[in-house]
């Protein structure tokens, strides 16, 4: 219970905001999420072909750009490292009391 606190009472400076450590690792988490999307859609082709059984040939056509979230991705998973690392650095810093006289 006392880190669930020590993640509540402390705080870390992120794109210049200050936050406690639990939104921090709440938005890291966000981050990561939005990274596997952007990774999905990245993934895709622009412009795919099919061809079936009969004379027609199938297309299928994204409606977005590829490329432009491949580069999201990227820039995101670089922000969430920064995030995570911000974090970890200001976990080691922190210090908790703990009494360990009922437990020896």
């Amino acid at each position: 219970m006392m880190h669930s606190r020590a993640n509540i009472d402390h705080t870390i400076t992120f794109n210049d905001e200050d936050m406690p450590i639990v939104e921090a690792i709440e938005l890291a988490n966000q981050l990561r999420a939005e990274v596997a999307f952007c990774k999905q859609l990245g993934s895709e082709e622009k412009e795919s072909y099919y061809h079936n059984s009969g004379d027609a040939m199938l297309y299928r056509v994204a409606l977005f750009e590829p490329m432009k979230y491949r580069n999201r991705a990227n820039e995101l998973e670089k922000e969430a490292h920064r995030l995570s690392n911000t974090i970890n650095a200001k976990n080691y810093q922190i210090q908790i009391d703990f009494d360990d006289s009922n437990y020896f």
